[in-house]
């Protein structure tokens, strides 16, 4: 049986990279518009892709344990592309660092999305 802690990855990937897309001009704020939204979708279309890879061989993960699996493939690949293009190290340490920082605002927001509410019915104790 199937709970709100197990997710699809067809479902789960693209509610990612969604939440991704609509925060990644606050994570650059010192970057112009036009860069930001460049690197923005560039980004978020990479690893959409990585992630989709990474949780394609499963039908059902374990919500953490799939951003997370999602995040280290991500990672791997940004790192080799980036290193591909010749990107110096700094600035490729500092992309990392900023998607990064928004995988973990995404991954919090999606836990508190799919977080079990609690029946104040049947659980006296549970905060309101």
């Amino acid at each position: 049986m199937r709970n709100s802690r197990f997710a699809d990855p067809a479902v789960l990937v693209p509610v990612i990279m969604a939440m991704w897309a609509r925060r990644w001009s606050d994570a650059w704020p010192e970057g112009d518009a036009a860069s930001r939204e460049i690197v923005g979708a560039v980004v978020t279309t990479i690893a959409s892709a990585d992630a989709m890879e990474a949780l394609s061989e499963d039908d059902q993960l374990p919500v953490l344990l799939a951003l997370d699996a999602a995040w280290q493939a991500t990672r791997e690949a940004m790192t080799a592309r980036m290193a591909a293009f010749g990107i110096p190290p700094a600035r490729a340490e500092l992309l990392t660092r900023l998607a990064q920082a928004e995988h973990n605002l995404n991954a919090s927001a999606l836990v508190r999305r799919i977080a079990p509410r609690a029946d104040p019915d049947t659980d006296a104790d549970a905060p309101v």
